[in-house]
């Protein structure tokens, strides 16, 4: 019984074993492309690869066919692009005859060009500018899109992959070919001189001040337009002032005189006032010094400078300390009013003395100070003195000599960034410039003109003044130079864009003449001149004109 027993369990095992064995074949679920879609051109070949699902299905193999042999045949996966056109391929499984597709477009070997165009016909340049073309070339799959470009005159304009160079002035054709057919694009160039866009600007006259005065501080205090100090008529210091509200001047009583003094506006808001002449008729130097309050309309008595001084300028530091340096007709110096200790103390002399220097803010407790002319109005070297420390040489000057800055002249006014600021300049070619200073460094800013110095029959005549405010723009008064039928201009530069871009402001000729050395920026943004003289000290304008706008 046992050996019966173990021979039935040896037949039924090797049943099993036997039905297991038949139940390994493995079917095909589906089969995917490598690409559902491709192009190619006449005469090339590309492998399509198929993949069947499952990996380790029994049977794998698949039958491949295309619907437009004439245009795209296939053999074992392998495409062979025969003629233009498209067709679409199949693969297909043995078992299951399952399907995969890909679209086959064929294109020619050599796509021509259809069309080149630029994007330009004329173009009006001035000599030195440059500009750019840009070229179209059409299909977008041409086989060959290169361009050649050519000048019919490059004495007149030069081009170098499209950007073209104004060289001299006339005309000249710039062309754009393509090799692959020789279609050609074509702008006319024409060259002129450099000019500057003119613009009208307005003119507002004001009430005259009740003193006329030149030589005077002229600012914005608490919005308000306030005038100081100068000289009235018969060149005879003051000690009247007056500010500008409710459409009238009011007048103010001062505790000295001021004709030809420095003036800062402190960070609280009130104006610093010193020096100027002791005497009438522009002599001597006084120490005098005093401060506005425009809440008040009030002037208080400041400790006096360690020095007396004309023609001086001053800026504040870190702290409200004040830096002062110039003169006139005496010898100059460094001195440092000290908020703290509430006095000027001296900090030595200075390589050259000046008068109406240029003192900037080099840093938080740091200045420098320049200027073209001496106290004596003599010719300086132009050496930069530190008010810490020893005195450099700038090589820009060897060039570039910054204007004499007028009496009214501030820092601040001129200030595009802390301690960078921007002064006018002249060459010995009698071209005007701005030199931008940023702490101790010089450099001379790039603009896409120059620096107009005449507009129309109009010889213009820049006051050194230059006014920035927080948009990124620039302002330089001058006029035309004739206080009889005086004509103001105002160029405004555009610091945003780099070269800087210039526009001339024109107003029409006025009646009546202020001086653009006597002018400071409302909060309006419109620009003011108030009196001054044209030929003679003794004979002093009141008229106040208000520029706008620009």
């Amino acid at each position: 019984m046992r050996r019966i027993g173990f021979v039935l369990v040896l037949i039924l095992g090797f049943g099993l074993f036997a039905g297991c064995e038949k139940d390994t074949n493995i079917p095909v679920t589906g089969v995917y492309l490598s690409v559902s879609e491709f192009s190619i051109k006449v005469g090339r070949d590309t492998l399509l690869v198929a993949t069947v699902s499952p990996n380790r299905a029994t049977d794998a193999s698949v039958i491949w066919y295309s619907d437009n042999p004439k245009v795209a045949s296939v053999e074992n996966g392998l495409v062979s692009a025969n003629s233009c056109g498209k067709a679409l391929i199949t693969v297909e499984t043995v078992d299951g005859e399952f399907t995969a597709f890909c679209n086959v477009t064929v294109i020619p070997d050599r796509i021509p060009v259809d069309s080149i165009s630029l994007d330009r016909s004329e173009i009006k340049m001035m000599i030195g500018a440059t500009d750019t073309l840009s070229v179209t070339v059409l299909p977008e799959d041409a086989t060959d899109k290169t361009v050649t470009w050519s000048s019919s005159n490059t004495s007149v304009v030069s081009v170098n992959q499209g950007v073209i160079t104004a060289v001299g002035l006339g005309q000249a054709v710039v062309m754009a070919a393509v090799a692959d057919s020789g279609m050609e694009a074509r702008c006319e160039i024409t060259v002129v001189e450099p000019y500057i866009l003119v613009k009208r600007m307005s003119a507002e006259r004001l009430p005259d001040m009740l003193n006329a005065r030149a030589d005077h501080i002229l600012f914005v205090a608490d919005s308000q337009l306030v005038v100081a100090g100068g000289h009235i008529r018969e060149f005879t210091r003051t000690t009247t002032a007056e500010y500008y509200a409710d459409g009238e001047w009011h007048s103010l009583s001062m505790n000295y005189t001021h004709d030809m003094a420095f003036s800062v506006m402190l960070s609280d808001g009130r104006m610093m006032l010193g020096g100027g002449c002791s005497s009438n008729s522009g002599v001597g130097q006084s120490s005098r010094v005093e401060i506005y309050d425009p809440a008040s309309h009030s002037f208080t008595e400041a400790p006096s400078m360690n020095k007396a001084r004309t023609l001086s300028h001053a800026v504040e530091l870190a702290g409200g300390d004040v830096f002062v340096s110039g003169n006139w007709y005496a010898r100059d110096s460094k001195e440092l009013y000290s908020a703290t200790d509430s006095a000027f103390v001296d900090k030595g002399r200075v390589t050259e003395n000046r008068c109406n220097p240029y003192v900037l803010r080099s840093a938080a407790n740091d200045a420098i100070v320049f200027g073209e002319m001496s106290n004596y109005g003599d010719t300086n070297t132009l050496v930069v003195d530190r008010l810490s420390g020893g005195s450099f040489s700038v090589e820009l000057f060897n060039e570039w000599t910054p204007y004499g800055a007028p009496v009214n002249w501030r820092a601040k006014d001129c200030a595009i960034a802390d301690y960078s600021y921007l002064i006018l300049a002249r060459n010995s070619n009698d071209e005007i410039g701005v030199i931008k200073v940023q702490g101790e460094s010089f450099s001379l800013l790039e603009t896409e003109l120059p620096i107009p110095v005449t507009c129309d029959a109009d010889a213009l005549q820049y006051s050194g003044q230059i006014f920035t405010d927080n948009s990124g723009y620039a302002y330089l008064p001058a006029y035309n130079g004739d206080d009889l039928s005086p004509v103001y201009y105002v160029l405004k530069m555009d610091l945003k864009a780099s070269p800087a871009k210039l526009t001339l402001y024109k107003t029409d000729v006025l009646d009546a003449y202020a001086s653009i050395w006597s002018m400071t920026k409302l909060p309006d943004g419109r620009l003011v001149a108030c009196g001054g003289i044209y030929n003679s000290n003794y004979t002093p304008y009141s008229t106040v004109w208000a520029f706008s706008p620009f």
